[in-house]
């Protein structure tokens, strides 16, 4: 149960399937480009290569790279 969103379903059905643990988290880097090969020539899997989404507020990029051992 999440204090901030007991009946939020996502969260749940994830704790159900996969137990307790960490689903995502963001960091703020200067290179995105530059941490996303770092981690590939770690070992590391590329689930989403970087991507830009762009608003009438700016561009931010972004990319999803699974837990590197």
């Amino acid at each position: 149960q999440s204090p901030l969103l007991p009946d939020n379903q996502e969260f749940g059905q994830h704790i159900t399937r996969h137990g307790d643990g960490v689903k995502d988290i963001a960091f703020t880097v200067d290179n995105i480009e530059e941490v996303v090969e770092q981690a590939r020539t770690k070992g590391g899997k590329i689930v989403k290569d970087v991507w830009t989404e762009t608003d009438e507020h700016g561009s931010v990029k972004m990319a999803c790279i699974q837990t590197v051992k």
